[in-house]
């Protein structure tokens, strides 16, 4: 691969000489060979796509949606629902086949509550209905904040791809200026021009590779940062991945020990760096920060094209940190106690009142619809919960993996726009 950059654009030829001198520039070219391919390897958007193999998908015009069970966060609601289930069964037993047939307490008579006691459960019922609205309330507002902390964790999610999509564009394009001469001068220079325009090309092309794999690298790490827990489905794929590559004779065991969604973007030392860091996507902006200094220090331009150059790199990195600290803002600060313990009290307590005193007036019979009612209810803050920081494993999270896949394949054609390929 021969990328010199000549005054035609970067498709035009050099002379072999610039590309071949010592060998040093076909090394560099190699290097960015490899880190193309790496970027779309299959293996590696396996990996990332991996972790989102949870994730519940559907249909948003079809109503076939309320026959599906997954994706509903029934792991809240269940133990509600047991409650109220056994509350029900025991209710009913006591008042209906020990209270009831002994004419135990006072408005039973035969075997059946007087009108009066009937009157008094009823005015019960009307004292539990009120409950209803500020639970309704609270219910609403609970919704409505996990659908706005939803969609800003979304907004942050598509803006670090938006700039992701930016900054190598700006980076590559900057690059550029590092480029040696057209193939005219370099045919007027001596020996000693020659080498230096080469170096030109090297430092071209090497900061064109790392502008590349970091970008590629940065929403991994945001993801590891968000999303730090493990899971079956991605351990299963990074198995996969590392058994495939030791079955094909590699000469690379150190990338066993390298997570497959990066792969032969990074070296063994940089991925033990960044997989133990505390806070990864800091170890990778510090890097990308470097990397612009570095362009614009490289760019044979003027002074005022140099500064250009490294604010613009410069303010994209800012807008990276700034997504990043939306999401992890989301993700670490859960509604305020007070406001869920209080919700899940009254809400417990309204269904609580009105199972019993429903059965009371109707009898198992009503304990069906009710269970259904209290599942509605529930569910509606089970669904709240599931939203409200949307990173983790849960069906209806964010697709962190797809964003890493997003911004490679982005990188890449980036890559190939610019003539490297």
């Amino acid at each position: 691969m021969t990328t010199t950059i000549s005054k035609d654009g970067p498709e035009a030829n050099a002379p072999s000489s610039l590309s071949t001198s010592n060998g040093e520039a076909s090394k560099e070219d190699a290097k960015l060979s490899k880190t193309i391919k790496a970027i779309l390897d299959p293996d590696r958007i396996e990996a990332l796509l991996a972790f989102d193999a949870t994730l519940v998908r559907y249909e948003p015009f079809s109503f076939l949606v309320i026959f599906r069970f997954q994706g509903r966060n029934w792991s809240m609601m269940i133990l509600p629902l047991l409650i109220l289930g056994m509350l029900d069964l025991a209710w009913w037993f006591i008042l209906h086949q020990v209270l009831l047939p002994s004419n135990a307490i006072r408005g039973i008579e035969n075997g059946e509550m007087t009108e009066d006691l009937t009157a008094r459960v009823e005015r019960l019922d009307e004292l539990v209905s009120p409950i209803l609205v500020p639970v309704s309330f609270l219910l609403v507002f609970r919704l409505g904040r996990a659908a706005v902390r939803f969609w800003d964790a979304r907004s942050a999610m598509g803006k670090l791809i938006e700039v992701c999509r930016t900054f190598i564009s700006t980076a590559v394009v900057g690059c550029q200026a590092c480029k040696a001469l057209d193939p005219p001068a370099l045919s007027a220079m001596n020996i000693v021009e020659l080498v230096h325009a080469k170096k030109q090309d090297d430092v071209r092309l090497k900061l064109v590779r790392q502008f590349a794999r970091w970008t590629c690298v940065f929403p991994i790490a945001v993801r590891n940062f968000l999303r730090p827990e493990s899971r079956a489905e991605f351990e299963a794929c990074c198995n996969l991945v590392c058994n495939s590559k030791r079955t094909k004779g590699n000469d690379e065991k150190h990338e066993m020990g390298i997570s497959p969604d990066l792969l032969d973007l990074v070296s063994f030392q940089e991925a033990t760096e960044l997989q133990h860091s505390a806070f990864p996507t800091i170890f990778v902006l510090n890097k990308m920060r470097l990397l612009a200094w570095d362009a614009s220090e490289s760019a044979g331009a003027s002074p005022s094209k140099q500064a250009l150059l490294y604010r613009q790199l410069n303010e994209q990195i800012d807008i990276l940190t700034g997504a990043w600290g939306a999401m992890e803002r989301i993700n670490l600060t859960p509604l305020p106690f007070v406001y869920v313990a209080h919700l899940r009290t009254f809400l417990m307590l309204y269904l609580c009142f009105w199972h019993i005193s429903s059965i009371a007036l109707n009898g198992w019979v009503c304990i069906p619809p009710l269970m259904i009612a209290s599942w509605g209810l529930l569910g509606i803050e089970a669904a709240a919960v599931e939203c409200e920081r949307p990173f983790h494993w849960n069906r209806n999270h964010l697709a962190l993996g797809k964003m890493g896949v997003v911004v490679a394949k982005n990188v890449h054609q980036t890559l190939l726009n610019c003539g490297y390929s």
